[in-house]
């Protein structure tokens, strides 16, 4: 898989812990516990994890 976690400035946690709270949850929770037989399945995974992660988010209010 292609995957790409961001990373911060030392010091800066707070800017991208949403992205990393999903990475350590698919990392740990889900592709761990799985034995995949082609990277089309993982990638299947990975993305309806994704859209589960992102569903749960609360929405921004869009500025005008």
């Amino acid at each position: 898989m292609s995957m790409e976690q961001s990373m911060s400035r030392k010091g800066n946690c707070w800017d991208n812990s949403p992205t990393e709270r999903f990475f350590r949850s698919l990392k740990h929770e889900q592709l761990n516990y799985e034995k995949f037989r082609t990277e089309e399945a993982a990638r299947g995974v990975a993305i309806f994890c994704e859209s589960l992660f992102w569903a749960s988010q609360p929405k921004q209010a869009a500025k005008t």
